[in-house]
């Protein structure tokens, strides 16, 4: 990354951290919340790095906008350096590592987009928002959400693990 900022910097040696402590074979990706700000989607879209869109079909312009995003972290990208220097203190970001490719765990997300409350109606599910994580951590859900092989990360290196999934 050119011209990181030293907060960014320290996130990413964090998450890189975190991330070799699981072992071989795991790679960094952020699940990012493209409703927080309507610029999102077009800097993941121009950034010329890997990502994948968690919402299915050919998308308005208005819900491309507002989808999640799944996005590989790598620190020769200015995408990634945005993410962490915005994403973080806006709380539209969240971390994890996984031995996954990126396809799959596309797939996978995609099944915890939506619940469905007692009265039937389903509702959209933020899983991935950082502000919603401590609320649903140690649950059945989040155990679904955090499969062997997917383990959300905390980008403050003093944040004590939420379940015994996460570490950081």
């Amino acid at each position: 990354m050119t011209s990181v900022s030293p907060q960014a910097e320290a996130i990413l040696a964090h998450l890189n951290a975190l991330t070799q402590r699981l072992g071989d074979h795991q790679i960094l990706y952020a699940l990012v919340d493209g409703a927080h700000e309507p610029f999102i989607h077009r800097r993941i879209l121009l950034s010329g790095g890997t990502y994948r869109c968690l919402y299915r079909g050919n998308l308005s312009s208005s819900h491309q906008e507002m989808a999640p995003y799944l996005v590989l972290l790598d620190a020769a990208r200015t995408t990634s350096q945005w993410i962490l220097e915005e994403g973080v203190p806006n709380h539209w970001v969240s971390f994890f590592a996984s031995t996954h490719d990126i396809d799959f765990l596309q797939n996978h997300f995609r099944k915890f987009l939506t619940v469905q409350r007692e009265d039937g109606r389903k509702l959209y599910f933020r899983f991935y928002d950082p502000r919603v994580i401590p609320l649903f951590a140690g649950t059945d859900i989040w155990d679904q959400v955090c499969q062997p092989g997917i383990t959300f990360l905390s980008a403050d290196p003093a944040a004590q693990p939420q379940a015994p999934h996460p570490i950081g």
